[in-house]
């Protein structure tokens, strides 16, 4: 017997990789980078940035995705995201210029 198929028949080929995660890590976390100052898109998108560079990095060492670079810079772009709009906020907030409402900001009085 052979371990060929029969004719006409095909062999499957491998999975085709799950890269979708490293992807969208990398794109969130530079969104969340340049908009880091809007304080809830950077938090928000730094964070899912974070969370599925994690799941990407993961997928890539098992060998189900390619792109652990993507997932990794969407991990550290995320993490630094966060930080800088935490630094923002603590900049503002004792300044009292962490405005959210109608009218004239405190800030712009001074």
């Amino acid at each position: 017997m052979s371990d060929q198929p029969p004719q006409g028949w095909y062999q499957p080929g491998p999975p085709s990789p799950q890269n979708g995660l490293g992807t969208a890590a990398m794109v969130l976390g530079i969104i969340s980078l340049v908009l880091f100052w809007t304080i809830i898109v950077g938090v928000i998108c730094g964070a899912l940035a974070v969370i599925f560079g994690a799941i990407g990095r993961g997928r890539a060492k098992r060998g189900e995705a390619t792109n652990r670079g993507s997932a990794t810079a969407g991990l550290v772009t995320g993490i630094i995201a966060i930080l800088a709009s935490v630094v923002f906020i603590a900049a503002l907030v004792p300044r009292g210029c962490f405005y959210v409402g109608t009218g004239t900001s405190p800030c712009t009085n001074r």
